[in-house]
């Protein structure tokens, strides 16, 4: 259920920065389509006053004068708040509607006259004390298309024009994002089926692993000491420890496969060496401490179990510098490996072999504290002593089984999708 739950705040948040990103674009493109509507709207009334204007221009009789007057009294009653008429020298001839609303007057003249110099016209939405307003600047031309001078008026948009303009808007945006939703609901069940399946197939496979994780660890137990216990109590002792550090999921997986297959490398490992009872020689000891090797080598090439790799091969390395095979000091061992050491030593000690009877827990700390200086993180160490004994104490009494259970759902809590 935790993949679901990523998969579906994901596709939610894709869904959101969608649904934000296209509305914003279509908003844009609504409102500069609004803008452009209303533009043309406007500069249609100035073709009137452009025709009138003309016509006065060639013939000022007190005629042409009264039409002209008559058509701007009407532009500025219908749609224009105020309008000025230039000359081609760009010389103010004439302002209607400046009477009533001298303040906005103000702010034309506050703004940049962009005399269109190739024909054509140029626009500036200017919103005012909650209202919107366009400045438009065009030319006026007479019917032979001859530019007789320039028209600027500020055309107030209506507040119905304005909220069906929005309306138009924020319609197309929820229809936008409605589409998106209605996409969302119908791709995430069939994203979530699919990935029920992949995850059920992947499961299966990681169970088969899994499986052949322990298959290993019962075999390494069988060639070397055949003590199993030993490799499910290490796992156990190392786990607690990790989430003492509040370690991640990776790391603890890690451990637990490490634990399992720290000694594969044993298998490499001359019988007459592995087995023998008695203390080895110097040449018999540097052929054991090629197990750890071997075991890097072995699972090199498989990395579900070379993600382990650090328990494998510096689980001998001790934190003063004199373990082996790099001889590695304080952090730069692994902190996978500086774990394991101590869960390591620690079970081996409090654990009964078929050579030795089991110390108690105070004698072994005593002996890993006092005998082997050096050999272990001191703050791990300490961790370990106050804070992970105190709630595993009962593992060394308990049977194989109840081990096997143990272990079974400590695997299953880490490695299970």
């Amino acid at each position: 259920m935790k993949i679901a739950r990523i998969l579906f705040i994901r596709l939610l948040c894709a869904w959101a920065i969608l649904s934000l990103i296209i509305s914003g674009l279509v908003y844009f493109m609504e409102r500069r389509s609004m803008e452009d509507h209303i533009v043309a709207l406007a500069l249609n009334e100035a073709g009137f006053v452009a025709h009138a204007f003309a016509r006065f221009k060639v013939d000022p009789s007190l005629e042409n004068r009264s039409r002209f007057d008559s058509i701007l009294d009407h532009v500025v009653g219908t749609s224009f708040i105020i309008v000025e008429i230039y000359d081609q020298e760009k010389k103010s001839m004439l302002v209607r509607g400046i009477e009533q609303h001298g303040d906005i007057f103000d702010l034309l003249h506050w703004s940049n006259h962009d005399f269109p110099e190739t024909g054509g016209a140029s626009y500036r939405r200017i919103h005012y004390q909650g209202n919107d307003y366009f400045l438009v600047l065009t030319d006026l031309k007479d019917p032979a298309r001859r530019r007789v001078g320039y028209f600027e008026g500020i055309f107030r948009v209506s507040p119905q024009l304005s909220q069906a303009a929005h309306r138009e808007i924020l319609g197309s945006v929820a229809v936008i994002t409605g589409a998106l939703l209605v996409a969302f609901l119908v791709t995430y069940p069939i994203a979530n089926r699919l990935n029920e399946r992949l995850r059920r197939r992947t499961n299966d496979v990681l169970r088969s692993n899994l499986g052949m994780l322990q298959v290993l660890g019962q075999t390494i137990a069988k060639h070397d000491s055949g003590n199993y216990g030993h490799n499910l109590r290490v796992a156990l002792y190392a786990v607690r420890l990790a989430r003492c550090l509040s370690l991640d999921d990776d790391h603890i997986c890690n451990l637990i496969k490490g634990a399992f297959i720290h000694d594969l490398g044993k298998v490499a490992i001359h019988d007459e060496v592995l087995r023998k009872p008695g203390r080895l020689n110097s040449a018999e000891f540097e052929e054991m401490k090629s197990h750890v090797r071997h075991g890097a080598d072995i699972i090199r090439n498989y990395p579900w179990l070379d993600s382990a790799r650090d328990v494998v091969l510096y689980h001998h390395e001790k934190f003063d510098g004199s373990g082996y095979p790099y001889g590695l000091k304080g952090r730069n061992i692994p902190l996978n490996a500086r774990i394991f050491a101590i869960a390591d030593v620690f079970d081996a000690l409090a654990s009964e072999r078929g050579y030795k009877a089991a110390l108690p827990v105070d004698e072994v700390l005593a002996v890993m504290a006092n005998e082997m200086p050096g050999h272990f993180d001191p703050e791990l160490f300490h961790i370990f002593h106050d804070d992970v004994l105190p709630a595993v104490t009962e593992l060394p009494a308990l049977s194989l089984v109840e081990l096997e259970e143990m272990a079974r759902r400590l695997i299953q809590r880490h490695f299970t999708l």
